[in-house]
């Protein structure tokens, strides 16, 4: 550490900032609550840290010196930027702040969760703004920690984080098979042997070819006949209308959309079918 760092308090540069506006150690002293011996110690303290008067007694008060005019600016950047790291999210006012938080969410995230928050934030953070991104396979460590992104949100089984990295469960949901109304293969439930022999709708945002229901079908030594790879829930919804396939949804996703898609539930073919948790993320502790 820089050995003039070392003589300095924080004390001492509200002192300097003090006598650069009233210019003399009597008022600086009555501000900031001390007696005049305390600060005229103090004062030594900063001339012998900077190694230069600071300012020089003349008829008119107390001049600065260059040195003085110099750091004046530099010092006062310093003390705003300590006030707002103390301040942290205390000075947050939602009904006032017009920020914008940046949201990285998948789909299912979308569809389940942000009209309840957009709903709730209209009421209690009116002139704030959000911006959803698409949430890829990899964790942007980087926009996380510069605070380009505020959050993340996403399904806890496909990510591995940074011991830095402060998570939380958000919600947890269950996965259930979804048919199209006039599906006449099945009924209410699916057994085991029929979700091997239909053909499935395989949503996949990042187009990976392993998700939960492969990973659960691996440990079971099992594979099943998937015919349609898309790129989301809202997409592969509309092939199981027009098919007799079948489709895997978390359950909150089909009770937002089975009014607006001729749809209906299935029940899954065992008890240990996949669930899973949802959680967000921040980089920073204290946030």
């Amino acid at each position: 550490m820089d050995s003039l760092i070392k003589k300095l308090d924080l004390n001492l540069l509200k002192l300097f900032l003090v006598l650069m506006e009233s210019r003399s150690v009597s008022i600086a002293a009555g501000q900031l609550h001390l007696t005049q011996s305390a600060t005229s110690h103090a004062l030594r303290r900063l001339r012998n840290a900077f190694s230069d008067p600071l300012f020089v007694v003349t008829r008119e008060g107390m001049i600065p010196t260059p040195r003085a005019l110099y750091a004046h600016q530099k010092i006062q950047d310093s003390i705003d930027l300590v006030a707002q790291a103390f301040k942290l999210s205390d000075s947050f006012d939602p009904k006032s702040s017009t920020q914008t938080f940046v949201i990285l969410g998948s789909e299912y995230f979308e569809l389940v969760i942000l009209p309840r928050l957009v709903s709730v934030m209209a009421e209690t953070a009116p002139h704030c703004k959000i911006k959803v991104s698409r949430l890829q396979s990899e964790v942007p460590l980087k926009s996380l920690e510069k605070g380009d992104v505020n959050l993340m949100i996403g399904f806890k089984q496909y990510f591995r984080l940074d011991p830095g990295v402060i998570e939380y469960d958000l919600l947890s949901d269950r996965l259930v098979c979804v048919v199209g109304q006039n599906n006449t293969l099945v009924g209410s439930t699916v057994s085991l042997e029929q979700y091997l022999e239909l053909a499935h709708v395989y949503p996949s945002p990042w187009g990976q070819d392993c998700n939960m229901e492969e990973m659960w079908l691996r440990r079971k030594k099992l594979s099943r006949n998937i015919r349609v790879t898309v790129q989301n829930y809202l997409s592969a919804l509309r092939l199981i209308i027009s098919s007799n396939c079948l489709l895997t949804l978390p359950e909150r996703v089909f009770h937002r959309v089975k009014h607006i898609e001729s749809i209906r539930l299935v029940e899954p073919p065992t008890e240990d079918y996949p669930k899973f948790v949802l959680d967000y993320r921040t980089e920073l502790e204290d946030y």
